[in-house]
């Protein structure tokens, strides 16, 4: 049975090995066509007109100084009695 099952593998790669072997020595060369580059289009220049105003000032806040030695809380009026 063992050489019964590898005689048939055998017979199977020579058959098989054989077609892959004559595939590969008729193979003729592909070649491929490239087809010609397509149309390019220039693309449109818009001019758009922009209308610009200016913007009012707007005021700032003053700044706070947070640190230093000219920063001094100040209590709100209904607390600074209670000291």
């Amino acid at each position: 049975m063992l050489l019964g099952s590898l005689g048939l593998h055998l017979l199977a790669m020579l058959i098989f090995g054989g077609v892959k072997l004559v595939q590969y020595f008729t193979e003729t060369e592909t070649v491929f066509e490239v087809p010609p580059p397509a149309k390019t289009y220039e693309p449109r220049k818009l001019e758009l007109k922009v209308k610009v105003r200016s913007r009012p000032m707007s005021r700032r806040r003053p700044t706070r100084r947070c640190s230093g030695s000219g920063y001094r809380r100040r209590r709100p009026a209904r607390l600074a009695r209670r000291s």
